[in-house]
């Protein structure tokens, strides 16, 4: 059995509770808790594909913080979940190879549709209805 980790990657509340809720984010905060989490002996350390899910929007971006991830550790990196709508296929493709190939293959790539509309909006990307007409559940939605 594998443990992994999630990397407090916002400050404050939002949707993901499972890790501690920060008041402020900084690299040293960051990269402590993921020398803690390596230490532990967890099998890989994960982060939420956002742009602006704590309350004042100061999430780090993710593919930037999984290069880091892979440099500085020997973990199993990779994003909870990307989102596909947030940047080109040609792009998000030569971004997951090049922290594969730097981490020596440790990256775990798992990709979803992206829910979080107001994301979308803020940063001009096309939000798609599902053709199967179910939607994300979300604190607040009916």
């Amino acid at each position: 059995m594998q443990f992994d980790w999630m990397v407090q990657c916002y400050p404050g509340d939002g949707v993901h509770r499972d890790a501690p809720l920060l008041e402020e984010l900084d690299r040293e905060t960051t990269m402590s808790g993921v020398g803690t989490a390596s230490e532990a002996g967890f099998g890989g350390l994960w982060a939420p594909d956002h742009f602006m899910l704590g309350p004042r929007h100061e999430e780090y971006e993710i593919w930037t913080l999984l290069g880091a991830l892979a440099e500085r550790t020997d973990l199993e990196v990779g994003p909870l979940v990307g989102s596909i709508t947030y940047r080109n296929p040609a792009l998000l493709a030569k971004m997951a190879s090049t922290v594969d190939v730097l981490s020596d293959g440790r990256l775990q790539l798992g990709l979803g549709a992206g829910w979080h509309k107001e994301e979308h909006a803020a940063y001009g990307f096309d939000f798609p209805r599902s053709s199967s007409g179910w939607r994300c559940w979300r604190r607040g939605s009916s």
